[in-house]
This record gives C-alpha cells, sequence and structure tokens, in this order.
C-alpha cells in the first residue's frame, strides 16, 4: 500500500476524494492479512477476523 497515508485511512468516513481505486485496494489487502468483511445481518455490516487454517497433523 505505498502512498497510503493514515491522513487517507482517516478520510475513509465519507470525505475522502483521491484516487477511486484506493479503498478498493485497502479492502484487498485486509481481505488477504485475514479481515473477512461481513453483510448487514440485523445488527449491521462489520469485521472479523479469519480463522486460521488447522495444521495437517505430521506423520
Amino acid at each position: 500500500m505505498d502512498g497510503c497515508s493514515t491522513g487517507t485511512l482517516s478520510a475513509m468516513d465519507g470525505r475522502y476524494a483521491g484516487d477511486p481505486a484506493t479503498p478498493n485496494l485497502i479492502k484487498e489487502v485486509l481481505i488477504h492479512e485475514g479481515v473477512v468483511f461481513i453483510a448487514e445481518n440485523g445488527g449491521g455490516p462489520g469485521v472479523r477476523l479469519r480463522k486460521p487454517a488447522k495444521e495437517k497433523p505430521r506423520k
């Protein structure tokens, strides 16, 4: 995420007017790092961390 500053992140509350690809890039990086975006299910949309993959038993 070169070129993405903390100011960019704090402006994501609707005030962001920079490169329109930046919010999608940030979301892609978060997903890659284990963040799961949850659709609204009565309590509003949210995020959680993906469960780690279970390790296969060693022989």
